[in-house]
């Protein structure tokens, strides 16, 4: 039977993991840093431009092998950022299910 204690230990249980899988989330984003000499080789604007989505013209730019790196770091930030953006879903769910349990007491007497 699902109990109000259940609902909120459940709630916090999958906030709690959430916050737990943010750290290896970040260390993978962070270990595809390009290193300090690619940002030296190339104007800034080449890398800012290279993390923008819907953008191409820039792997003209680099060469091939700097090119496949920027691609890697690319990509893991735009995970981090749908994770980032999927944890306010996570935390309105959270805040909902205390606002439902907050209500199920209070009908219940």
């Amino acid at each position: 039977m699902i109990t109000p204690e259940n609902l909120l230990i459940l709630a916090d249980v999958l906030l709690l993991l959430f916050a737990v899988l943010l750290i290896p989330i970040t260390i993978w984003v962070y270990k595809a840093k390009p290193p300090k000499e690619l940002y030296k080789k190339y104007p800034r604007r080449v890398l800012w431009v290279s993390q923008l989505p819907f953008t191409s013209a820039w792997k003209s730019m680099v060469t091939t092998e700097d090119a496949l790196i920027l691609e890697r770091y690319r990509t893991r930030l735009y995970v981090s950022a749908v994770i980032i953006m999927a944890s306010t879903h996570l935390i309105a769910g959270y805040y909902f299910i205390h606002l439902l349990v907050q209500y199920w007491r209070c009908m219940a007497g």
